[in-house]
């Protein structure tokens, strides 16, 4: 999905991964929650964030797309983006719908990482 960047291809990603969020929820939000007090969930909770900004900057890196020394700091975003929505959104939250916060985050996310 990283490396092709295409509009279309990030848009079916965030789609199948939205998809998860209700069933997960609990658990993210409980690890994030637990993370302030505990220093191992906390490592725990890091490792996993790292390893997913790292697996955008790989495709980043593949795709040879934006900048060498920007693509980390882009993944940073990307994750950190979806991390908060994805643990905060519901229907008709912040004022959208499904459809539109997938099309807003889309955007977001072509304009960080995608090809344009």
């Amino acid at each position: 999905m990283v490396q092709d960047g295409s509009p279309e291809r990030i848009r079916a990603w965030l789609t199948a991964t939205s998809a998860r969020w209700d069933a997960i929820r609990p658990y993210t939000t409980t690890a994030f929650e637990a993370a302030a007090v505990d220093p191992e969930i906390r490592a725990l909770l890091d490792e996993w964030l790292n390893e997913a900004i790292g697996d955008i900057e790989d495709g980043l890196d593949r795709a040879d797309r934006f900048s060498a020394g920007t693509r980390h700091f882009r993944s940073v975003i990307a994750i950190t983006e979806l991390d908060h929505v994805a643990r905060h959104w519901t229907p008709g939250h912040w004022g959208v719908e499904r459809e539109q916060m997938l099309d807003v985050l889309t955007e977001s996310w072509i304009g960080s990482i995608g090809r344009h």
